[in-house]
């Protein structure tokens, strides 16, 4: 099965809000400033709990409001919050 959300399908890839926080750019990939893990974990109705490692580099999903999704292995994904990455890569040619 593949999956819908893969950095090329970005959607501020084509749109960008007013807020949008990385101006003419789109993250390709960011690197964990700390470990994360889902802000609701209690309620993660999963097997294997969602977590993005401190120091691991992580392809992203970016939506048109600039919010990050980590792209973990085993199709699993994890929106990560400003200030718990950088990023690392830039999508090539992106207008503005």
């Amino acid at each position: 099965m593949t999956s819908l959300f893969t950095p090329h399908a970005s959607p501020a890839l084509a749109h960008r809000s007013p807020s949008y926080p990385f101006h003419d750019r789109v993250p390709l990939s960011v690197r964990m400033r700390s470990t994360t893990w889902p802000r609701h974990a209690a309620a993660a109705n999963v097997p294997i709990l969602p977590l993005a490692f401190v120091g691991q580099e992580y392809r992203c999903y970016v939506s048109s409001c600039g919010a990050v999704v980590a792209l973990l292995p085993f199709e699993q994904m994890l929106v990560v919050e400003p200030g718990s990455y950088e990023v690392v890569s830039w999508h090539p040619g992106v207008p503005a």
